[in-house]
């Protein structure tokens, strides 16, 4: 009879004890808690971008709208045909712009071959030697440089016609912002086989005269056996630029009968000039790009005989010269083939995001439904609660807290990024340098290049797996993440790498060498990809462009952070106050997130890759709390060391009303924990023993310091606010939701203050650990021992 008294008397002080611990914790969030305008405003915006991430920039490259010259190749840029000028000897006053004879890529051979063959008639400006002083050039300056190339081709000494000259070059490549990121490890130099052949009148005139095809030339252009000679198989409707082409040797024959008709009677010869980029920029699937561009250098001269010491000898002047130039760029890549594998990790990267947000509200609204306060509430106005609950929870933290997604966007972002990336800067390509952007060129540039946040988010994944999973971690000593929106900062550099200015453009030559003539060597070159870096060293250079941008724009942000850190602290100095006094704002790059005891075991530490506090940095305020007894429920040293045998007797008689209690399953199976199992951290001897009450400061987890959350009973009602919204995010991802509630068996240990009588929901692999924990177990007295997917919502929510 005395037994069940006591089993009857323990049951309703435990029940006691559950109601009231679930009662402290109401309201907790409406006092607590901010709630501001930009905070809901950044979270809209957040999951906005979210949800629409593959709306707005699309699952992958079904296929690449660009004219195709072969089943893996297009043309992004280009073909173009164009002239350049026709000057004549008698009108060479004025001035012309330097782009097609310094910075255009058509100007690469002419540059080469004026160095190569020490034209003097080339300034020294337009070959890099000196600094140009202004962006023009004489136009009688550009006639004796056309002239003096023609001239020193025709007196080349060769026993084949034409007379050809091939050139190896290589040249440096300065055009969009990136390149100027650390450009001694990123940027690789382009190499080029040049080919510069020389047609007399004599070769000109004759009736059956060709190019490509006529019996009498031994050496022909390498483009003749390119696809992109053929421009009516490549050039966009309507476009002027290549309308009407044809093929481009059959259009060049035209134009020589053209001038012939156009200068009847004088003398006609040119110079062609082809230049073929490498295939450069391997990648992790099959990418490749190269260039090619073609100068026609046709001069017209009158010639006369005249009788010299008996000998007849004719003489020649130039009364005009013309430059017409032909180019384009072509992009190898088998992306399109890898599409349906793409597509697939990108939908499964979005429908876990929507599942992720999906579920994060649900459970908003089911535990903020299971508070007393909203018992007799109607829907809508539980909705709400959820929904504002929701939007109390820092938004990054939910966009880049779940590893699932960020890895299958890395994956998809991987295989196609370099073909993206290669996409968009041919979109800045242009004729001439003119370039004008239109807003939704930027649109589209900004969506595909924020992919690199997906890069940044997997990296701080992995550094923080590391950091916390070394010997030593424990949740007291908090998560090291990054402020809020430092990664989309981060990521935004990319945005505005591809874009160019003329003032970047260098394209000086670094390197001339003379080679023996090979068309088949040049077509080699032109059309083999790079694969002897293997593996990582083709990953690596698929994705050069986000890693040196992110990596730059991560050093500028935490440079300006450290500046202004240094500023703060020497203002302080300056004032005479103590730099490291309670009111010391600090801004941190790298902010510590407090956290509970369910941190790496109910769910992973590195989903606060983003920390909880912050946006851009870290201003925090080191304060001091004083204690303020809420009640005298200390248990003498005597009653703490009763016999333990005598308590698990009574408690074993009442599991099954705890179970009830608790919303358990009927099948949940619990066994008590003797405290004298458990591993005793160090003890702490200033813990206080009543609750720290509530400051109602509005900084809410900015100012919470890890120490105050390690804490159990001295934690802060902020503190409590923190762990419930931190473990409401963190159980409402799908992967660690499945796991606590199906896939591993989560132990939770409800334990009581021997001091002030309150309940806490603990992982027993806390209390099991042999790490760091500034608590002293034997003040905690150990009532049940239960599975987590034994807990109720509004319960399991609350653990740690």
């Amino acid at each position: 009879m005395a037994a069940s008294d006591t089993e009857d008397s323990e049951c309703h002080r435990l029940q006691a004890l559950v109601e009231r611990h679930r009662a402290s914790r109401t309201c907790l969030l409406e006092r607590d808690a901010p709630f501001s305008g930009i905070q809901v405003l950044i979270a809209l915006a957040s999951y906005a971008l979210l949800l629409t991430d593959v709306l707005r920039t699309g699952l992958g490259h079904r296929s690449i709208q660009f004219p195709r010259v072969e089943p893996d190749q297009v043309l992004p840029l280009g073909p173009f045909a164009y002239s350049v000028a026709h000057i004549l000897s008698n009108a060479t006053d004025g001035l012309q712009d330097n782009w097609v004879y310094k910075y255009d890529t058509t100007s690469i051979a002419l540059r080469a071959y004026a160095e190569f063959l020490q034209l003097s008639s080339w300034p020294p400006c337009l070959l890099y030697k000196t600094p140009c002083t202004q962006r023009s050039v004489e136009v009688a300056t550009i006639f004796r440089m056309m002239d003096s190339l023609v001239n020193a081709m025709a007196a080349l000494k060769s026993t084949r016609r034409p007379n050809s000259l091939t050139l190896r070059t290589r040249n440096v490549w300065f055009d969009r912002i990136h390149h100027f990121i650390l450009p001694q490890f990123f940027n690789d130099d382009i190499m080029r086989t040049n080919q510069a052949l020389y047609y007399d009148a004599e070769l000109l005139s004759a009736p059956d005269f060709a190019f490509c095809f006529s019996p009498t030339i031994r050496v022909r252009p390498y483009a003749c056996r390119d696809f992109t000679s053929n421009f009516d198989a490549t050039c966009r409707e309507s476009d002027p630029l290549c309308e009407g082409v044809g093929r481009v040797f059959q259009h060049a024959a035209r134009r020589v009968r053209t001038l012939q008709q156009q200068y009847p009677g004088k003398t006609i010869d040119l110079v062609v000039l082809e230049g073929q980029e490498d295939q450069g920029e391997a990648a992790f699937l099959l990418q490749g790009q190269t260039a090619y561009d073609i100068v026609m250098f046709t001069r017209i001269r009158h010639c006369f005989t005249r009788i010299v010491a008996s000998q007849p000898q004719v003489e020649c002047s130039t009364i005009a010269v013309d430059d017409f130039r032909y180019e384009g760029a072509t992009l190898s890549s088998n992306v399109a083939d890898w599409f349906v594998t793409i597509a697939i990790l990108r939908t499964i990267g979005q429908a876990y995001a929507w599942l992720r947000l999906g579920l994060l509200v649900i459970g908003c609204f089911l535990a903020r439904s299971a508070e007393p306060q909203y018992a007799n509430a109607s829907l809508c106005v539980r909705v709400a609660a959820g929904v504002r609950t929701a939007l109390m929870i820092p938004s990054q933290v939910v966009v880049y807290g779940s590893l699932l997604p960020i890895v299958c966007y890395v994956a998809a972002h991987t295989m196609d990024s370099a073909t993206a990336y290669d996409l968009i800067a041919h979109m800045f390509s242009t004729v001439l340098g003119i370039f004008k952007l239109d807003l939704q060129q930027f649109i589209r540039v900004s969506a595909v290049s924020m992919r690199g946040v997906w890069v940044v988010g997997i990296t701080l994944h992995a550094l923080v797996i590391l950091g916390t999973r070394r010997n030593g971690w424990a949740p007291p000593k908090g998560v090291v993440g990054v402020p809020e929106l430092a990664i989309s900062v981060i990521a935004c550099l990319p945005i505005m790498a591809q874009f160019r200015s003329v003032d970047f453009r260098d394209v000086r030559v670094t390197s001339i060498s003379l080679l023996v003539h090979s068309s088949r060597v040049a077509s080699l070159r032109k059309s083999s990809f790079e694969n002897s870096q293997g593996f990582w060293g083709l990953l690596i250079r698929g994705n050069m462009l986000d890693g040196k941008c992110l990596l730059a724009s991560a050093v500028v942000h935490t440079a300006l952070l450290t500046t202004v850190q240094c500023c703060l602290w020497m203002s302080r100095k300056l004032s005479g106050a103590n730099p490291s006094g309670d009111s010391h704002l600090v801004a941190n790059a790298l902010p510590t997130s407090c956290v509970s005891y369910a941190a790496g075991v109910l769910w992973p530490a590195n989903a606060l890759v983003v920390s909880w506090n912050g946006t851009l940095s870290t201003r925090s305020r080191a304060t001091s709390r004083t204690g303020e007894s809420l009640q005298d429920a200390h248990l003498p040293k005597e009653q703490q060391q009763q016999n333990s045998n005598q308590e698990w007797r009574i408690r074993a008689g009442i599991e099954l009303r705890w179970t009830r209690m608790l919303r358990l399953k009927p099948r949940a199976t619990v066994s008590p924990l003797p405290v004298e199992d458990m591993k005793h951290g160090p003890s702490i001897s200033d813990v206080p023993s009543q609750r720290a009450p509530s400051q109602r400061n509005r900084q809410f987890g900015r100012i919470a310091s890890t120490l105050d959350a390690s804490k159990l009973d001295g934690r802060s009602d902020e503190s409590e606010a923190l762990v419930y919204l931190m473990n409401l995010v963190m159980l409402t991802d799908p992967i660690t939701l499945l796991s606590v509630w199906w896939i591993q068996d989560h132990t939770i240990c409800v334990l009581r203050s021997r001091r002030t009588d309150r309940l806490f929901f603990i992982p027993k692999a806390t209390l099991d650990s042999n790490r760091d924990i500034p608590i002293d177990w034997s003040d905690y007295e150990v009532m049940l021992r239960v599975s987590a997917n034994e807990l109720s919502w509004q319960d399991l929510v609350r653990c740690g």
